[in-house]
């Protein structure tokens, strides 16, 4: 790993303008960066934010030194009673009307104390990792998807309790889609994989929980290596909502997979595996035995 210099990348489901106003809104960058007192993005501007380590309170001092609206955004980076400067840029590349690649490059780590374990290069970069994770759920929740009637959808009803099937949609993904589940999703805020073999994978960010009525995932990364599909990425950026009804002698269950289109090549075979598996989890929360992807299944082509 590079000693002097921290580089991440991640690509965000909106446009540019969002993705700068996160970085530049002094009310936004509290609610997924720090708690700074006020920021605005102009040459010589000064701010200052305290971060911990370790039980250790840190008062970062930085001050901008280049701005080029929705493009760039530079500005050192001390810390307050050690030696040391760094220099942090922000630089973002439009990818589509609703896609944003975004990076940040840490230069001058080893201006900072060697001896310290807090400055450290891996502490930098499971920061900024971190940190991108919480930019990620910041901006999904200013961006609450908007159902389209071409939106994949359907109904199905079970002889179960709203609770089992909501466990089932938590904590028993591998028991109905897929033996290939990485992660959890029980929680909000939670990521996970489900994975399909070797050319088959999603990795899904959960938005929503309501405890016992609703469960909503949103992709954030996804291959989908198979005949028939023209962009391996189409799930990227898409919503996926269950709801939980409850009905009079059984349950209800109701998903709408937002942005799964038929404009989307993977259509047909994505509807396919939907099906497949919402029979599964049918069958897991009424008999206990589900129909999952099973791990000796990989070597099909698989997309689901």
């Amino acid at each position: 790993m590079n000693r002097k210099e921290v580089v991440v990348e991640r690509t965000f489901h909106t446009s540019v303008e969002e993705v700068w106003k996160a970085l530049t809104d002094k009310d936004q960058l509290k609610e997924w960066y720090f708690e700074v007192s006020d920021f605005e993005p102009e040459p010589g501007f000064e701010f200052r934010f305290y971060g911990e380590n370790e039980g250790i309170r840190f008062l970062h001092i930085c001050t901008v030194v280049e701005v080029e609206r929705g493009r760039r955004l530079s500005y050192t980076w001390r810390y307050e009673g050690y030696p040391g400067e760094s220099l942090v840029t922000f630089e973002l590349v439009s990818e589509g009307t609703e896609r944003t690649r975004l990076t940040v490059t840490h230069r001058g780590l080893d201006t900072f104390p060697a001896d310290s374990p807090h400055f450290v290069v891996e502490n930098f970069n499971a920061g900024w990792n971190g940190l991108f994770g919480q930019l990620l759920r910041h901006l999904e929740e200013r961006r609450a998807p908007v159902p389209s009637s071409d939106d994949y959808g359907c109904e199905i009803d079970l002889n179960a309790t709203i609770e089992s099937i909501y466990d089932a949609l938590t904590n028993r993904i591998p028991l109905w889609w897929t033996e290939q589940f990485e992660g959890s999703a029980d929680r909000q805020g939670s990521i996970f994989t489900v994975r399909f073999g070797d050319r088959v994978f999603k990795t899904m960010n959960v938005t929503e929980l309501s405890s016992n009525a609703r469960v909503v995932w949103f992709v954030v990364d996804a291959k989908l290596d198979i005949p028939g599909v023209d962009d391996p990425t189409e799930w990227i950026g898409t919503t996926i909502v269950w709801d939980i009804l409850r009905q009079e002698d059984h349950a209800r269950v109701r998903l709408v997979h937002i942005g799964l289109r038929p404009i989307v090549s993977c259509h047909e075979i994505c509807a396919d595996g939907w099906r497949q598996f919402i029979a599964s989890l049918k069958s897991y929360v009424e008999s206990g035995a589900g129909a999952p992807f099973r791990t000796q299944d990989s070597s099909k082509d698989v997309g689901r």
